[in-house]
């Protein structure tokens, strides 16, 4: 249920960063129509709770120079999420998010 923040195959592939990546693409539409910043606030804090407190999961964050990962806490949270929001509408990930939307409503 952890979200691995950072770049690369392993990042993408894991478990808790697909399932976040479903979790983007459901509330993507509602993201969009906000009309104020406090809305799209409100809309972060919203996964980030479904996240950290419904799910148990973590942001991690990869430290070099340890080779471990850590507990990136509410600021790479709240980063994490609103760069996946931004991500989301760039026009070549617009039919990945697409996709998704569909492949959840399926199961």
């Amino acid at each position: 249920n952890d979200i691995l923040c950072g770049r690369g195959r392993t990042v993408f592939n894991h478990s808790g960063n697909q399932k976040f990546r479903v979790k983007i693409a459901q509330t993507l539409d509602e993201y969009d129509i906000c009309g104020s910043r406090q809305e799209r606030t409100r809309i972060i804090r919203e996964i980030i709770r479904f996240i950290m407190v419904d799910q148990g999961g973590r942001f991690l964050k990869y430290e070099k120079g340890s080779q471990k990962w850590y507990d990136g806490g509410m600021q790479t949270a709240k980063i994490r999420v609103s760069t996946a929001f931004r991500d989301a509408r760039i026009p070549n990930k617009v039919k990945c998010m697409e996709a998704l939307k569909k492949s959840y409503c399926a199961i």
